[in-house]
């Protein structure tokens, strides 16, 4: 009985203390409680004004009364809603209508919770940011855009140099296959003007001469030409033949010209001298030595007779070479040659063209000029023939010089853009961007002034530029890809032309413009901000701008969960009273701690929150391996976790045999107690005295305990962790892991710890 008292009294002390400290608990409970909804005010005063400039910025910019005043009216919405969100819900569970219209409302309470955040976070995120932005989105936006002009400048400039060879392999294969065409299908037919060759040649042969060596060549092409069906070679030799006679006669004709202009002066000027010397000799005085003047004399003179026989020579020669070019022009009467829709001529001009555009540098214009001079004489002789087999010849080479012609079309406009871009791109790279530097910072309002005037003007700079790329890009041909045949370009350099797309090119340019130079709305900029490749700053003030508004809603849950504990220890943790306590509060064999999982990592030392006879603290360790969920004991000053595998209960002076697979022999080994009881994956529950483990085969006696031995029970799906008398545990409680825990002597149940599993 002395026993009983002492333990009784030292129950009373226990009782009386925890009381003190729950009372304790209670005031700075309620404090901290203060303390979080006055944290939530501010937070929330900060959003309103935060969001109040949001909307005055972007959407009520000519009244800020109207910006502050929705803001103060989406603040109080979620001022209130973040007080007792699940409150709110729970009450309008509660309330006696169908699970339809409950649903509804609780969704409609949710969505203008969303909506409520939503507008204040959004607008709260694009003010900040707009701040955070302030000095840097200019330059920030024209780097974007230069790159993205740079990007599409250089594509462009690429596309236009493979089209260009692309187009110079087309129409050199074309041009070649034309003239081999042409030399098939256009035939004329026997050279025949009463012409004695024979006679021809013999008369040149007697007389000599310039004129001779230019023409006997001619008229041994043309005897050769004589013949029923000459061969086309023969035709192409002949007309060869005259048009290097002709050449050569028109350029020594040129050239006697000019020296015969030269010897009329120079004759001029020996008369003059002649003249001059002859006065000289005779107004001489007697005595006079004019043996000089003679001598001066005679030598002009002889130079007068050498450049007048050379004046007759040249006259002579002039007056052969003209008769020689009216020979040649009955040569190219006899050939066709003076006549333009002839076939010698047509295949003549197609040589020039060949001609010209194998040329290193080809003239795009006189390729273009002689490719319609050629379409027209083609037209022309098609008209002329208008039946039989040389009509259909004509025709047929028309459609292909109509297709010739609009190559060479686009090779001129490809050449012309190509050199646009180069041009751009050479202003592109010599060209310094104005940024704001070299503002003058001595006055705030005049370098206000000057970053205004600095970003309208880069802006239509750049506008500009991207305008003028945007029309040689739509102006550029499009690649119709050729099948069949080898090519001279690469791999890479088809991929280009087949890749490339004009609209989306010009659709990116027009992405620029409207993300980085035109203006925009709050919603807009808001995600173009985030959009950016500079999008930390704006990830930033999101994430700001979202804890100013759920922050509140995160402390209100913390404040209700803290209420619904302290209603829960309220209605668990009896009064004391009597002889005999409410609750037994007895020392246990082990001390045993219910890890939660959360922890911080701070300067090296992980900070663990656990519960310790269902009252929380603070578990600050250094260990590498951060510590798992689950039910701790202290041994031998470090925690280790119990449950890696089941432990029977075992009092004291109890023995259990225990499997012993490396014993030999008939005797079982044997443990004596005490020992708490681990149980995993179980269900416990009380009934008259009794702590029962309940299976499917059937209820599981485990041991005698008090009807106030404390039940410490943490729900990790519900976050929370109360403590209850084991008298309260009539139904089946669902554990993950429970510790029976003994008192010091192994004698009694002193405290059962379980972390519940979700139902």
């Amino acid at each position: 009985m002395k026993g009983k008292a002492k333990q009784a009294e030292l129950d009373h002390k226990q009782i009386h203390s925890n009381q003190t400290e729950t009372n304790q608990d209670e005031r700075t409970g309620g404090g901290n409680t203060y303390l979080l909804r006055a944290a939530v005010i501010f937070l929330a005063v900060v959003s309103f004004f935060t969001t109040a400039n949001g909307m005055k910025a972007y959407i009520f910019r000519e009244n800020g009364v109207i910006a502050y005043t929705a803001s103060a009216a989406i603040q109080g919405i979620l001022l209130a809603l973040s007080m007792n969100l699940p409150g709110y819900l729970r009450s309008l569970w509660k309330k006696p209508w169908n699970v339809f219209a409950r649903c509804f409302m609780i969704l409609m309470a949710l969505l203008l919770t969303g909506v409520a955040v939503f507008c204040s976070s959004w607008f709260s995120y694009v003010y900040i940011a707009e701040v955070i932005h302030q000095d840097s989105w200019g330059t920030d936006s024209e780097l974007l855009v230069q790159r993205t002009y740079r990007t599409q400048l250089y594509d462009a400039r690429d596309y236009a140099h493979v089209y260009r060879l692309y187009l110079e392999e087309s129409m050199g294969d074309h041009i070649l296959r034309l003239e081999e065409q042409a030399r098939e299908q256009l035939k004329d037919s026997r050279i025949d003007g009463g012409i004695a060759w024979d006679e021809e040649e013999a008369a040149y042969r007697s007389e000599g001469g310039t004129a001779a060596s230019y023409m006997l060549p001619v008229i041994t092409a043309m005897r050769r030409t004589a013949v029923q069906e000459p061969s086309q070679e023969s035709l192409d030799q002949a007309a060869r033949a005259v048009e290097d006679a002709r050449n050569n006669i028109t350029q020594r004709t040129e050239n006697i010209q000019q020296r015969m202009s030269t010897i009329s002066s120079n004759l001029d000027a020996y008369n003059r001298q002649i003249t001059n010397l002859n006065n000289r000799i005779r107004n001489a005085t007697e005595g006079t030595d004019v043996a000089a003047l003679t001598n001066a004399l005679n030598n002009y003179t002889r130079m007068f007779e050498t450049a007048t026989q050379e004046q007759t020579n040249l006259e002579l020669e002039s007056m052969q070479l003209d008769q020689a070019l009216t020979r040649l022009s009955v040569y190219e009467s006899l050939l066709g040659l003076n006549s333009s829709t002839s076939a010698i001529t047509i295949r003549s001009d197609l040589l020039e063209l060949q001609s010209e555009f194998f040329k290193q540098e080809p003239d795009e214009t006189r390729l273009l000029e002689i490719a319609q001079e050629i379409f027209k004489n083609l037209r022309n002789a098609a008209n002329e023939q208008s039946t039989g087999e040389n009509a259909q010849s004509y025709t047929a080479l028309m459609l292909q010089m109509n297709r010739l012609i609009r190559n060479l079309t686009d090779y001129s406009d490809i050449k012309d853009i190509e050199a646009s871009l180069d041009e751009m791109i050479t202003e592109l790279r010599t060209t310094t961007e104005s940024t704001g530097i070299g503002e003058d910072e001595s006055s705030q309002s005049a370098k206000d002034d000057g970053n205004e005037k600095s970003s309208d003007q880069w802006k239509k700079t750049w506008e500009k530029r991207l305008s003028d790329l945007r029309a040689q890009i739509s102006a550029m041909p499009a690649y119709g890809q050729s099948e069949g045949g080898d090519s001279i370009l690469s791999e890479d350099q088809l991929s280009i032309l087949r890749s490339y797309d004009r609209a989306t090119a010009s659709g990116v340019l027009d992405d620029v413009v409207r993300r980085y130079i035109a203006n925009h709305n709050a919603i807009y900029q808001g995600i173009i901000y985030l959009q950016s490749p500079y999008r930390d700053l704006a990830r930033f003030a999101l994430l700001l701008a979202l804890s100013f508004d759920l922050a509140g809603f995160i402390f209100g849950i913390v404040i209700e969960g803290s209420n619904q504990a302290g209603h829960m220890l309220e209605k668990y943790i009896p009064v004391g009273g009597g002889d005999r306590p409410k609750w037994s509060i007895l020392d246990t064999l082990n001390q045993y701690y219910v890890l939660t999982g959360d922890y911080e990592h701070r300067n090296g030392i992980y900070h663990y929150k656990v519960f310790r006879n269902g009252l929380l603290e603070d578990w600050a360790v250094t260990d590498s391996k951060p510590y798992q969920q689950g039910i701790y004991r202290e041994k031998e000053n470090r925690r280790e976790e119990v449950g890696r595998r089941e432990q029977k209960l075992q009092f004291a002076d109890q023995q259990t045999e225990r499997e012993n697979p490396l014993f030999i022999g008939p005797q079982p080994v044997l443990t004596k107690g005490p020992k708490d009881g681990v149980y995993q994956d179980c269900r416990l529950m009380f009934s008259e005295g009794s702590l029962l483990q309940v299976t499917l085969a059937g209820r599981y006696f485990l041991a005698s305990v008090e009807e106030y031995v404390p039940v410490h029970c943490y729900a990790p799906h519900r976050g929370e962790n109360r403590t209850i008398p084991v008298k309260q545990m009539v139904h089946e409680l669902d554990a993950q892991i429970a510790v029976v825990a003994l008192n010091h002597s192994g004698t009694r149940v002193a405290a059962i710890y379980v972390i519940e599993k979700e139902v």
